[in-house]
């Protein structure tokens, strides 16, 4: 189980390993612009760094923004403001899942996306209007972020990241349950 901690408590060579990481993250998935002016009437909403110690000692360092300051937006697909909710599997549907793995004697993996939120496919999720950001300390002074995506921390966040992962699946050729739309079935012709 990981744990989380206050910022000063996470200082030094591993801690500064765990930022530069999620930086070049943020700089793989083309995540923002560096811009020298805000447009006008635009306030950028800060960011914070999460610290996690995994019990097998590693350090992650999440940035995330100050989602509760966000103001509304509308995506270029016509979808009001924000959409903050996002599907999970129901508890039944997990029990079942793992009640007929068990009969079935399958093999159970879970799996961790890195970096999942930032991997979000840009035509899914395509903000309206850009978000500026100001960026941690140590990160750019005098400068903005204008993101190109969402980010953690911003309230859709999770639903910009299923939406994404749901394509996925489809485009693979599961299907998802119309009971629990986190529950995906695939059928195969000699099955």
């Amino acid at each position: 189980k990981a744990k989380e901690l206050p910022a000063n408590m996470c200082t030094g060579p591993k801690w500064d390993a765990a930022r530069a990481k999620e930086i070049a993250s943020f700089a793989r998935y083309a995540v923002y612009t560096v811009v020298w002016a805000l447009p006008e009437l635009v306030r950028a909403i800060p960011t914070r760094w999460v610290y996690t110690l995994k019990d097998n000692g590693d350090r992650k360092a999440r940035l995330t923004v100050r989602g509760d300051l966000e103001t509304k937006r509308r995506f270029t697909d016509g979808l009001p403001d924000i959409q903050a909710d996002s599907p999970t599997a129901t508890r039944y549907s997990l029990r079942i899942f793992l009640a007929i793995a068990a009969q079935l004697q399958f093999d159970v993996v879970s799996a961790d996306v890195p970096t999942a939120f930032l991997q979000q496919d840009e035509s899914h999720a395509k903000l309206r209007d850009p978000i500026y950001l100001k960026p941690p300390p140590g990160e750019g002074e005098g400068v903005w972020w204008k993101t190109h995506k969402i980010v953690y921390g911003l309230k859709d966040a999770p639903r910009a990241w299923w939406k994404t992962f749901n394509i996925w699946m489809v485009g693979i050729g599961f299907k998802s349950l119309p009971e629990d739309p986190c529950v995906y079935v695939i059928r195969h012709s000699n099955s």
